[in-house]
């Protein structure tokens, strides 16, 4: 219900449920496997950006 003193409604009361803590701790999860499996391809990469930069420079 709408207060008009403090422009505010009264928030509603809800039941904590546990599956939204362990969806973020699965997606955490699945984030970080993924952002490190992603950094490795960067690092494997490196050296042949590196190389293609330095052709691309001594034209």
């Amino acid at each position: 219900m709408y207060n008009k003193k403090t422009n505010l409604s009264n928030p509603k009361m809800r039941d904590i449920f546990y599956a939204g803590h362990m969806d973020g701790k699965i997606f955490k999860y699945y984030g970080e496997m993924l952002n490190n499996r992603y950094n490795d391809v960067c690092e494997a990469l490196r050296p042949v950006m590196e190389e293609m930069g330095e052709e691309e420079g001594a034209t």
